[in-house]
């Protein structure tokens, strides 16, 4: 199984369902994020096996 964690550093985003901001850990098999600031995101992909 693929898997990502995304952190936002810095700025403001939504992923449709839920809003995100600074400081956040994002642990989803996809993602789908639309910035509602300027973003600076670490993204992370991890897989198990």
């Amino acid at each position: 199984m693929r898997y990502f964690l995304a952190y936002l550093t810095e700025g403001e985003g939504t992923d449709n369902t839920l809003d995100f901001e600074e400081g956040d850990l994002i642990k989803a098999d996809q993602i789908y994020f639309k910035a509602t600031s300027d973003v600076t995101m670490i993204v992370m992909q991890a897989e198990t096996s």
